[in-house]
């Protein structure tokens, strides 16, 4: 016993041999044992075994805990136990624990009974008994409550499932999702609302509430890298990968990644799906492909375009398909018979200030914008004739090298470039004007490999350094930045040029140099809890306060 000051051996009964695994006090100040040799009290100085008429003991007690009412419960290798008073009652797998085996014992702030079991999952006590969480299979270690009321269940080798009370849903966080490995060990919550996750061999992750899942070679992404992501009709995702393939996937079946096509190892770094349902890849080096169910076709320098390699695919409601390459633009216009185009081609001559073109988008005027990868940017009117908007005649244009363009709800361009930040221009404007993009934090990086927007506008940045999130007002106009690296789950850090995609979930997807992220902005947790502060000094002209003259 420690008071404060020193510590105090107290010695059990003569001839016992007992290991303590569990403390619980309950409301008269007693301090009750779970020990390797049964119920325990203490009695002044003395360790005192529980006994009762029945002469009820088990050998070893994992856990105690109280409830509301004062009532005290074990868990043992027997299941569990209750001590009301004098009386004592057991509960076994006849009574409805999923299994006999208990780890831990919990209650939470509705007074309710957890049980947390070895190979069975987890039980809760309700009106009616005992109810098993169908989705907790494998070994629950403990479990715990959020401040939001949810409950956290600490698996031995799964990671941490958690279960809305309310909604009866419940989700993982696990080693996908950024845990450093699935062996959870402890769960702890703290005064801001974070979740502290204790490993076995990894370390301790922080759990701030926003979720990101992660996916790659250990859950069967066929490849390491994930240059860009797109969604046919029928919800899939496809992903262009390295090795020269492209992966299929479907996030809530078992068989995420269920089949692959292999493009004689050229790799994918476009995917745009349009409204036929054909899925249109680019690809680096063998020129363009569509895919139609059992269809291929493949379109390249030999059949009319500028080049065979494809920076962006740019669909427009009118059918037209623009192409980035790096020897021009091209426009695909559909004929009559199925599967036929007009190929027309924009380079230097017709007006672009640069062959090389990384990135296209299109506003709400339906003019199309192009960045190039040394000249800046530029514009297709509809007319055809070209616009183009150099660094040297506009100041606010931060590089002439730009890898990435979006256009958000509010009309305004964003310009990522390769080492300078951003650049936005606001295309409702009479006069079109760029001008930087000065947040109020600074980003971790302004080398800008793609920019993508949130349900709510707000701007997702990937970068080498992670990715960052810039808050926005209504004026568009940033207000904050938050980070987004390994500790939050980003696994892979250095994203991949315009990788990035919103689907009809609102999920936001991250391809990466190590594999796939996924997180949805919706459900990110705010902290409302204020931090607690403590005043330890305080100086005066440079100086603490007792070593000056106004020190009293």
């Amino acid at each position: 016993v420690y008071n404060g000051l020193n510590f105090r051996n107290i010695q059990p009964l003569a001839g016992i041999e007992l290991s303590v695994e569990a403390f619980a006090e309950d409301s008269t100040g007693t301090m009750w044992l779970g020990t390797t040799a049964g119920v325990f009290f203490m009695q002044g100085d003395s360790i005192v075994r529980y006994e009762n008429e029945e002469k009820w003991s088990f050998d070893s007690v994992y856990d105690l805990v109280l409830d509301n009412a004062g009532n005290l419960w074990g868990g043992t290798d027997y299941g569990i136990f209750k001590i009301e008073g004098a009386e004592v009652t057991t509960f076994t797998r006849n009574d409805g624990l999923s299994s006999n085996l208990v780890n831990d014992l919990f209650v939470d702030s509705q007074g309710i009974l957890w049980v947390s079991t070895f190979g069975k999952g987890a039980d809760y006590l309700g009106p009616d008994g005992f109810e098993t969480l169908p989705f907790l299979s494998s070994e629950v270690v403990f479990c715990m409550e959020e401040v939001d009321g949810m409950m956290w269940f600490g698996t031995l080798n799964s990671g941490v499932g958690i279960y809305d009370r309310i909604s009866g849903q419940h989700s993982w966080q696990n080693k996908e999702s950024g845990l450093p490995n699935n062996q959870i060990r402890a769960l702890e919550t703290d005064d801001w609302g974070n979740v502290w996750v204790g490993t076995s061999g990894g370390g301790v992750a922080l759990y701030s509430g926003q979720p990101i899942r992660f996916f790659n070679r250990d859950n069967g992404l066929p490849g390491r890298r994930v240059y860009t992501i797109g969604q046919d009709g029928a919800g899939d995702y496809w992903l262009g990968v390295d090795e020269g393939l492209i992966a299929l996937m479907h996030p809530d079946s078992n068989n995420l990644f269920y089949d692959q096509f292999e493009m004689d190892g050229s790799k994918v770094k476009v995917l745009r799906a349009d409204g036929l349902g054909q899925m249109w890849a680019g690809t680096e080096g063998d020129g363009l492909y569509i895919f139609k169910q059992d269809t291929l076709l493949n379109f390249n320098l030999g059949s009319g375009l500028a080049g065979n390699f494809i920076k962006d695919i740019l669909h427009q409601p009118d059918g037209k398909v623009y192409v980035a390459t790096t020897d021009g633009i091209n426009i695909l216009t559909p004929k009559k018979a199925q599967h036929t185009y007009d190929i027309d081609l924009i380079i230097m001559s017709d007006g672009l200030s640069e062959n090389r073109v990384m990135s296209l988008c299109s506003d709400r005027f339906g003019r199309v914008w192009f960045g190039t990868g040394g000249s800046g940017v530029g514009v297709i009117l509809s007319d055809g004739s070209v616009l183009n908007f150099p660094k040297e005649e506009n100041p606010g244009l931060v590089s002439n090298a730009t890898r990435s363009l979006k256009i958000d709800r509010s009309n305004w361009l964003w310009i990522g470039t390769a080492g300078d930040g951003i650049s936005r221009m606001n295309l409702s404007a009479d006069t079109l004007r760029i001008s930087a993009l000065r947040s109020a934090v600074e980003m971790t990086s302004d080398n800008i490999y793609f920019i993508d927007f949130d349900a709510d506008q707000n701007a997702w940045v990937g970068t080498e350094s992670g990715v960052e999130k810039i808050v926005m007002n209504a004026d568009r106009q940033p207000l904050e930045v938050f980070s987004y690296g390994k500790d939050e789950g980003l696994l892979g850090i250095e994203t991949c040029t315009n990788s990035s995609f919103l689907d009809d979930q609102c999920n936001l997807w991250f391809g990466t140099i190590d594999g796939l992220a996924m997180t949805n902005p919706t459900v990110r947790v705010s902290n409302e809890y204020p931090p607690k502060t403590s005043i330890t000094q305080v100086n005066l002209f440079y100086k603490p306060l007792e070593d000056t003259p106004l020190h009293t």
